[in-house]
């Protein structure tokens, strides 16, 4: 620059060739994080530069990034970003601080242990860093976190039903594993005095009370 410069040296990062621009300070790569491979690695269809903005970033996001995380990952996620948006039983994604990345690595690796939902530093699902209540361990632990995963019962981006849960009704949601008409069920059925067609018995939770787990009863009801 002192001795009048090079222009031909001048060049302005953009696409692929830019993120490896990135690459050369930004390489980070460990256990389940990578910018060279996953969803999100360095291609001509997604890069760095798809998602932060070195000189026009969103001044209330950090990382640089180009827009509010909603509205950045909806750019390719548009489904998930609607159920935060139009459902009415949904995580409060862009206030108190929570946003997609709480839970998501963006810059997740393709690895085989890798999924697509972050690890609290104890290896566990993320969600039990909120809610931490859920947590245990149990001596009588329901399936969530043996057979399954809180996805199992729960829409984690948003739902139209309380509690996110995937089945309007609770009897419907129980009964996916706990019955007898289906083959390769993972739960104990009904009793036979418990008839479904009945009211009383159409809200498991009533009677299971400790349904992400017990220290007392196997049955959970306590």
């Amino acid at each position: 620059m002192d001795a009048g410069g090079d222009k031909e040296k001048i060049t302005r990062p953009v696409g692929r060739c830019g993120a490896e621009t990135c690459l050369t300070c930004h390489d980070k790569t460990k256990d389940c994080v990578s910018a060279h491979t996953g969803p999100h690695a360095n291609t001509e269809a997604v890069n760095c530069l798809s998602c932060h903005s070195i000189h026009a970033s969103e001044p209330r996001a950090p990382k640089l990034l180009a827009k509010k995380e909603l509205e950045l990952c909806g750019g390719c996620h548009a489904v998930q970003a609607a159920s935060f948006r139009n459902k009415p039983y949904g995580h409060r994604i862009g206030r108190g601080g929570m946003e997609c990345s709480s839970c998501h690595e963006p810059h997740m690796s393709s690895g085989a242990a890798c999924g697509i939902l972050k690890k609290t530093r104890s290896d566990e699902t993320i969600c039990v860093s909120c809610h931490a209540d859920k947590k245990g361990p149990y001596v009588f632990p329901h399936m969530a976190g043996q057979l399954g995963s809180c996805q199992t019962c729960h829409e984690e981006h948003g739902s139209n039903n309380p509690k996110r849960l995937k089945r309007a009704r609770v009897a419907q949601l129980c009964l996916e594993c706990h019955s007898s008409t289906g083959a390769g069920t993972l739960g104990s059925q009904p009793p036979a005095f418990h008839n479904q067609l009945t009211a009383r018995y159409q809200n498991c939770t009533t009677c299971h009370v400790a349904i992400h787990g017990s220290n007392r009863s196997p049955q959970l009801v306590k």
